[in-house]
């Protein structure tokens, strides 16, 4: 359920400021050309994807050695026709309306790791082109809390007067509606939203996990947009056509790190009243892309890097992901010279996660794993890995 009210003038109920720095853009060559950068970020995600599935394919292919063929054909059959079954029955959803098209979204996140409290406060500036004359901006939203929100028009700062906000629980919708304007395409304009989120446990949009360590239940934050997800974490055109450039900042406790699609920009300590100090990572901006490849998570793993290739995991097995950092390079490396394509972005960051039930996914700059898909012990037999996976 999405509860909200107007705020024409950005207030804030909340004890803790989420205001950050401006982050400075860098300039393109002007001698790129547009259709060239477009290109070499489609090749840059195909190379994601295949080292993903490559990484899955050769971890699939040890673990069914132990395995019945027929078993594994006959349970893929199952699968794929309870799927198609089930989704046969859903109930058709409408699309977003066309008239508007995001450009940038420039977000912050504040998740709160805490038993008992597990939610974050998030913002979103997001910045829209106008196609065709409309009188509403229609965003997807899902388990949000909005606490206030306004519009602006950019070329004259001008704030639009909001009627309303109405809520379509069915498609997942928020549309804010003007009172007596319209949206023209004449101008760009920015939606400004500020809400209250949960973190959920069931892995899906930014959700908490946790694992063991001297006895001690250790919690972490990770995220998983695909498909529709990003909606649940921040007001979005939640489409994989609509893509934008994102500009990303988390908060996080000081003995924690957070990790997102590029690389950092800078360190921020933020004091707020009643709440311990928190500080704000603040990330490039993204290339463009679709919301469902926007990644996050803030953890205490440590690391094994080689130049811009990192892995990160929990402490006691830190040792056993030399091997992903050995071949991930490699597998980079073979589909570039395949490809005839540089990879388009400055690093790769690896996470292997305690609880991930889509096994990985290929986000831009930040590849997602389950612990048991991306981690490799040579002492460890294929029969073991299949007993473990069972239970």
């Amino acid at each position: 359920m999405l509860n909200h009210k107007s705020d024409q003038n950005h207030t804030n109920s909340n004890n803790i400021n989420l205001d950050s720095p401006e982050v400075a853009f860098v300039k393109e060559p002007k001698f790129v050309n547009l259709n060239i950068r477009l290109i070499s970020v489609c090749l840059g995600l195909i190379l994601c994807v295949l080292l993903v599935n490559t990484t899955l394919f050769a971890y699939k292919y040890y673990e069914c050695k132990a395995a019945s063929d027929d078993n594994v054909a006959n349970d893929l059959i199952q699968r794929l026709f309870r799927a198609e079954h089930k989704e046969s029955k859903k109930k058709p959803i409408d699309r977003l309306p066309t008239s508007i098209h995001p450009l940038t979204y420039k977000m912050n996140i504040l998740p709160f790791i805490v038993e008992n409290n597990f939610t974050f406060l998030g913002e979103v500036w997001i910045t829209v082109k106008v196609l065709s004359p409309t009188n509403n901006i229609t965003v997807h939203v899902n388990d949000l809390n909005i606490t206030s929100y306004a519009i602006t028009r950019l070329s004259d700062k001008q704030s639009m007067l909001i009627d309303r906000l109405h809520n379509d629980s069915v498609n997942q919708f928020a549309v804010f509606l003007l009172k007596n304007e319209l949206f023209l395409p004449s101008h760009e304009y920015q939606l400004y939203v500020k809400y209250v989120g949960n973190l959920n446990d069931n892995m899906r949009g930014l959700y908490r996990s946790s694992y063991k360590q001297d006895n001690r239940t250790r919690w972490i934050v990770a995220s998983q947009f695909q498909p529709t997800d990003a909606r649940r974490v921040f007001p979005c055109f939640d489409e994989p056509a609509m893509k934008a450039q994102f500009t990303i900042s988390i908060g996080r406790l000081s003995n924690m790190t957070s990790l997102s699609n590029m690389p950092k920009l800078e360190d921020q300590v933020v004091h707020a009243d009643n709440i311990y100090p928190y500080q704000w990572d603040h990330y490039q901006q993204t290339p463009l892309m679709s919301t469902y490849l926007v990644a996050m998570a803030v953890h205490d793993f440590r690391r094994h890097h080689n130049g811009t290739f990192s892995v990160w995991s929990r402490e006691e097995y830190i040792d056993q992901a030399k091997y992903s950092l050995s071949i991930g390079p490699k597998i980079m490396e073979y589909f570039e010279e395949y490809f005839d394509a540089r990879y388009p972005l400055p690093k790769t960051d690896m996470i292997a996660l305690p609880d991930f039930s889509a096994g990985a996914m290929e986000n831009f700059g930040l590849i997602t794993f389950s612990s048991k898909t991306s981690l490799w012990q040579t002492t460890r037999t294929c029969y073991l890995l299949v007993e473990q996976s069972c239970r």
